[in-house]
């Protein structure tokens, strides 16, 4: 049982293996931030470019039908 203690304790004290949960944890929020980014902004960005290329719209969203220049 004290070798088992002493096994513990040793694995509680290295730093190597923080660091590789520091990373795991950051890439994790790093994708979840990019997942949230285009479930939000995706829908609209979809919309707008049908919009545009169905020719009912300029880029900036205005309705067509304006002078050309």
């Amino acid at each position: 049982m004290d070798k088992f203690l002493k096994s513990v304790k040793s694995f509680m004290q290295d730093e190597e293996g923080l660091t590789i949960v520091e990373y795991v944890i950051g890439g994790a929020m790093v994708v979840a931030a990019i997942a949230t980014l285009f479930s939000t902004f995706g829908t609209d960005l979809s919309t707008r470019l049908a919009t545009f290329f169905s020719g009912g719209a300029d880029a900036a969203g205005n309705a067509g039908g304006g002078t050309p220049e």
